[in-house]
């Protein structure tokens, strides 16, 4: 009987531990080359290199999905980095994750809207669909939006990386081109 105690006591203690360790906060500092385009076959000549950097933790949960909770940076191609605050995001999310900021500056209050993120579950993948502003208000399409992948040297493997993060999205139309 005392031994079975021990036993019990000792597997209480291994799991307890074990889920400290599972859903302990883990720190991330990714670095990915990417490459900024435009869809559309007519626009196929726009590609600029880019680095994406994400700064934060990943917080695993046992029964949800893991959270990244930290900064998003791709040089001066989005106006979303550290001085804007972290950003929260559920990984992955099938249908990407809607990324917009507060700014109050000089007592006046705006909302930003830099566009969506899509990543895989260990955002070695990102793809990040950027909002522009267009008759007074801001859109994205995927006949002739910008766009952030990585990690992709050429458009074609950005397309790739978009086109596997974006198929829950795009199921019944086309891929994006």
């Amino acid at each position: 009987m005392k031994r079975l105690k021990i036993w019990v006591y000792g597997l209480v203690v291994v799991l307890i531990g074990t889920l400290f360790w599972y859903t302990y906060p883990r720190h991330v500092s990714i670095e990915l080359k990417g490459v900024k385009y435009q869809l559309g076959e007519e626009n196929a000549s726009f590609l600029k290199p880019v680095t994406v950097r994400l700064e934060g933790s990943v917080n695993r949960s046992l029964f949800g999905r893991a959270t990244f909770s930290g900064t998003i940076d791709a040089q001066e191609d989005i106006p979303f980095s550290k001085e804007n605050g972290n950003v929260t995001i559920k990984l992955p999310e099938k249908d990407g994750v809607i990324i917009d900021y507060i700014q109050i500056k000089n007592g006046e209050f705006k909302i930003y809207h830099l566009g969506s993120l899509l990543s895989n579950r260990d955002m070695s993948q990102v793809t990040l669909l950027l909002m522009h502003d267009e008759g007074g208000g801001q859109s994205w399409s995927g006949r002739d939006g910008f766009m952030i992948s990585a990690p992709a040297h050429t458009r074609q493997e950005a397309l790739d990386i978009s086109n596997e993060l974006m198929k829950e999205r795009l199921t019944g139309g086309s891929p994006l081109k």
